[in-house]
């Protein structure tokens, strides 16, 4: 049996997909001889939960939560409790307050362009780095794995990995240092940065998975070290869950996966 630190940022009962991807492969793994201790967020910090998911996966995978810095919510906070104690426009009621969300995007969008490298998960850095030395201090383990988005947690593997010696295993359930998708969240250096991080770790990765052939060709093509560590796992469904459900006749259907 061998003991894995994982770093995992989406886990039950967050309702994501990178939490729904642990909640299906950790279990399945143990059954193949590997032991998981996981570091996630306090439940504080998920903003849908979804209790069943935790739920279905019982007492068999040991989880320490942690607390995080929350940047964006801070800074979010900080300028609408500014801008509310402006004098109010003649056309507004003194006693009306700039409506939350009303610079939502606009405001993520700078502070994500600018200050929150790698992400907004920033944040959670520190804790999950002191939470998982602690865990290395008291037990014995075989490696450290972690998944992203976000890639913050990364950051917290690959110091890990440097204080310990363990090997590193890294999911990428997306490509990280691809910036054609919403090309107006990146600054010019923030590309800079991401690109430069993202090269010095993996040069730490002992292995590397990923969600798609896209993803490992991406990164292959930009660190050729990489071509003999990365497999990719797909997303998939278990049929067992699926038992006794079949086709309605009488109704139509579209479903996106």
């Amino acid at each position: 049996m061998k003991n894995v630190l994982a770093l995992l940022y989406n886990f039950p009962p967050a309702n994501s997909m990178g939490s729904i991807r642990a909640a299906r492969l950790l279990p399945r793994l143990e059954e193949h001889g590997l032991r998981f201790q996981v570091v996630t967020i306090e439940e504080r910090f998920i903003s849908h939960p979804n209790p069943r998911a935790l739920e279905e996966m019982g007492d068999r995978i040991s989880i320490s939560r942690t607390g995080m810095l929350d940047f964006e919510g801070k800074a979010r906070r900080l300028l609408s409790a500014v801008l509310n104690k402006l004098p109010a426009r003649p056309e507004h009621r003194p006693e009306e307050a700039i409506p939350e969300g009303a610079l939502d995007t606009s405001f993520k969008m700078w502070i994500r362009r600018w200050f929150l490298l790698p992400d907004q998960q920033m944040g959670w850095i520190p804790y999950a780095y002191r939470a998982g030395a602690k865990l290395l201090d008291e037990q014995k383990f075989d490696l450290i794995l972690s998944s992203a988005p976000p890639f913050s947690g990364a950051i917290a593997a690959a110091l890990l990995q440097r204080r310990s010696g363990l090997p590193w295993v890294m999911e990428f359930r997306d490509a990280w240092s691809r910036f054609d998708i919403h090309p107006e969240r990146y600054s010019a250096f923030r590309r800079a940065f991401i690109r430069r991080l993202e090269r010095s770790l993996a040069g730490r990765m002992h292995s590397v998975i990923t969600l798609s052939e896209a993803i490992a060709t991406d990164l292959v093509t930009k660190y050729p070290e990489l071509a003999t560590k990365t497999v990719t796992v797909h997303n998939s469904f278990e049929p067992s869950r699926y038992r006794g459900v079949g086709p309605d006749p009488g109704k139509f259907r579209i479903v996106h996966t």
